[in-house]
């Protein structure tokens, strides 16, 4: 609860490899009150291909602000985005696309700096707090 501090938190499945899909709203939640001080938070998310690009792109860019500006004591978070079952996200779809335009390789949102790599999978974003 509350005064609690937690180092790190996985969100998905069994294993580090499950993933979240983004129709069950990943994002949603993480500003209560009563939940403990999060350190780092990991949180490998499938973005379903029926969805369109752009919408989720946003959808996605959205839940990181909501993220940032949420969870308490956050120093630290990694969100890896992939298709539904874990296929992996084509160099150049549309969805790849929209989410490089958002998250361009190296930008800030509120006293995060999000780095994006571009991995063959699909897309790592990394944010770290500035002191």
């Amino acid at each position: 609860g509350r005064g609690r501090k937690v180092h790190t938190v996985w969100l998905g499945g069994d294993s580090r490899e499950d993933g979240v899909n983004l129709t069950r709203r990943p994002f949603d939640g993480w500003a209560s009150a009563d939940f403990p001080s999060i350190k780092t938070i990991n949180l490998p998310i499938e973005v379903p291909s029926s969805w369109p690009p752009d919408a989720a792109a946003q959808v996605i860019h959205d839940g990181v602000t909501s993220l940032i500006n949420g969870v308490r004591g956050l120093a630290r978070f990694h969100v890896h985005l992939r298709e539904r079952n874990w296929a992996p996200l084509p160099m150049g779809s549309r969805l790849r696309n929209a989410l490089e335009q958002l998250f361009r390789s190296s930008m800030t949102i509120g006293r995060f700096t999000i780095d994006r790599a571009d991995q063959q999978w699909g897309i790592a974003l990394t944010g770290s707090r500035r002191s």
